[in-house]
């Protein structure tokens, strides 16, 4: 954003998204309301793709509902190292992914896999979520990372990952660098869900998560930071991700 200073006989004033503020206000960070308002409408999660048909894929077609013509879900495919969106049977856009660093199809915590099977996403955080009460953003499952305030921290008991904002383990900390850092993005997914603990799958946090590469993991899925922020504000917890290797 440019900043001009313009000088008035009142006193010094800075030229600030489309509006004149006093230098004092602007150094401290405050702002008048027509400010503020226009802050929070470019902070509004709004999804680029909600009104385009999207195209003809053979990947989404693969994975779609017949029941569910306009669901919108993910699907991941190893071997292409590829990341899709898809809307029914159409695509709405594709990225290029990276997962783990020893392939797919996950049996145990530190195996540096990721899972195959058809899953949710679970909860979900980001830098640009709007801070919400603690209650609200328990109960949307979405919640803004800060930093020294954000973890993924797995649940002894039920074996499930949540979202956390202290007491995390230090691999887990969502506000560093191998998140995204200042452009954190992360979409948890309920791995192990009932179907893997069956079978006597073990692991714990998951997620397909902001990166500045798309090479290998410990077993997440990775996106560059500006194609996960397109994805995670076109999605919501419940949300379909189905990961194959093929």
């Amino acid at each position: 954003m440019r900043v001009h200073l313009i000088v008035l006989m009142a006193g010094i004033y800075v030229l600030c998204g489309g509006g004149l503020v006093p230098a004092a206000a602007h150094a401290k960070g405050k702002v008048s309301k027509r400010q503020s308002d226009l802050a929070k409408k470019k902070r509004t999660l709004t999804c680029r793709f909600a009104r385009k048909k999207g195209k003809k894929s053979r990947t989404c077609r693969r994975f779609a509902k017949k029941k569910k013509p306009n669901e919108i879900f993910i699907a991941a495919i190893g071997k292409r190292r590829r990341f899709y969106l898809c809307r029914g049977g159409r695509l709405l856009r594709s990225y290029p992914a990276g997962h783990g660093r020893r392939g797919y199809g996950k049996q145990r915590e530190g195996d540096k896999k990721t899972p195959i099977g058809s899953y949710r996403i679970s909860w979900m955080a980001a830098r640009h979520e709007p801070k919400r009460p603690k209650a609200e953003e328990e109960k949307l499952q979405r919640f803004q990372i800060r930093d020294k305030r954000a973890y993924c921290k797995p649940d002894p008991k039920t074996k499930f990952s949540h979202f956390r904002r202290k007491d995390g383990p230090r691999d887990e900390r969502l506000w560093r660098r191998p998140y995204g850092g200042k452009r954190a993005t992360v979409m948890a997914i309920n791995y192990p869900n009932e179907k893997d603990m069956k079978a006597g799958k073990t692991g714990s946090c998951i997620e397909i998560h902001a990166s500045y590469h798309v090479r290998t993991s410990a077993g997440c899925v990775l996106l560059w930071p500006k194609h996960i922020f397109e994805v995670y504000n076109c999605v919501a917890p419940g949300t379909r991700v189905e990961l194959r290797y093929r």
